[in-house]
């Protein structure tokens, strides 16, 4: 199984950093502790990732290429993706392009993106009535509770962080 570690994540991890450092640096060997899992890379993000990087994930990701657990991966442009964000008002049209790169990067891969932007998780959320097979991806917070463990079992599906079309606006129904 490939994951996509978003910059921000290689960016926070640490072991002596205050929050949300401990968490990433936790979710980092849980991939690395669990044999199953590999990194996914493509040129865009490996850019990233030297321009950004702690150095806790610089010595995590050289181990990580040490043991053969990194892929690199050319993948193709979501086009669908970004025409359906063209739809989102202000600059969040914007906000989903630079981050795009991820998502075509998990559709080329396994579908899994650790990532602490929930912001950029939200926005995907808003387009999957757009691009409904968006909702197969899982975005995982290192900093949410089931993010570890998720990552120390081999990151199987799990639909709690399977990307969701939020309810349509309206009443709220009773309870």
């Amino acid at each position: 199984m490939r994951v996509v570690i978003d910059t921000s994540v290689a960016r926070a991890a640490s072991v002596d950093g205050g929050a949300p450092a401990p968490a990433c640096a936790q979710a980092l060997r849980a991939i690395e502790g669990c044999h199953s899992l590999h990194v996914a890379m493509s040129p865009s993000l490996k850019q990233e990732w030297q321009r950004h990087r702690s150095l806790f994930a610089t010595q995590w990701l050289g181990l990580m290429i040490a043991r053969k657990r990194l892929q690199a991966l050319t993948p193709v442009p979501r086009t669908d993706v970004l025409d359906a964000a063209a739809d989102l008002p202000g600059k969040r049209s914007t906000a989903v392009s630079k981050d795009l790169h991820l998502v075509d990067l998990a559709f080329a891969s396994d579908r899994r993106i650790l990532a602490l932007d929930d912001t950029q998780r939200a926005l995907l959320c808003r387009l999957v009535r757009s691009v409904p097979d968006l909702a197969s991806l899982h975005w995982a917070n290192p900093t949410d509770d089931p993010c570890v463990p998720w990552l120390a079992g081999g990151a199987p599906d799990e639909p709690a962080l399977c990307l969701r079309s939020p309810p349509p606006p309206g009443p709220t129904p009773p309870p």
